[in-house]
């Protein structure tokens, strides 16, 4: 669903709302929606440099998995920390680091569609009018926020669903 479709399904109901207002709220509902679900998700390997800190990338969340490496591909058990979007560790065994990292989808939309799967799409657009049927006491914004609840529900169904057929290694749990 494109950004357009969605405005014009919000605009059926709040004629009065304006399109960038809308698709800002779509975008805030995107954002909701990952940071619900942990949806958004992509795998990296990040070699080490002199300073011990191992960018990851400036849309980071929270690391999924991780794995510790050295020069002989062996996986090692290492401490670490992530601030402002940097691993940061103390082991001079460590050759690289590969895992996974949930992230947030970006402030634009690629030809105005939305970064999280197609079949979520409308949940966004629930989100919107939960938001707006909220702000001018509407009773129907209990059903709006029942079905991005249920979105919610199978959002996070999907990640672990898309989860079990990750390919990263093994890797010791987050603390």
């Amino acid at each position: 669903m494109t950004q357009q479709n969605m405005v014009e399904i919000l605009q059926k109901d709040f004629p009065d709302y304006g399109e960038t207002l809308l698709v800002l709220e779509l975008k805030k509902g995107e954002r909701d929606f990952v940071s619900k679900t942990l949806i958004l998700d992509k795998a990296f390997t990040t070699w080490t440099s002199a300073t011990d800190l191992l960018a990851i990338t400036p849309a980071f969340h929270s690391i999924k998995k991780i794995a510790f490496v050295d020069a002989d591909d062996n996986v090692l058990g290492v401490d670490y920390a992530v601030e402002d979007g940097y691993l940061v560790y103390d082991d001079d065994r460590v050759d690289h680091a590969e895992g996974m990292y949930y992230y947030y989808p970006p402030n634009t939309w690629t030809a105005n569609i939305p970064t999280i799967p197609e079949q979520f799409h409308e949940a966004l657009t629930y989100y919107v009018l939960k938001k707006i049927a909220v702000s001018k006491g509407l009773p129907q914004a209990s059903i709006y926020n029942a079905e991005y609840e249920k979105a919610l529900k199978e959002g996070k169904k999907y990640r672990n669903t898309k989860n079990q057929s990750s390919e990263i290694r093994i890797l010791r749990p987050i603390l």
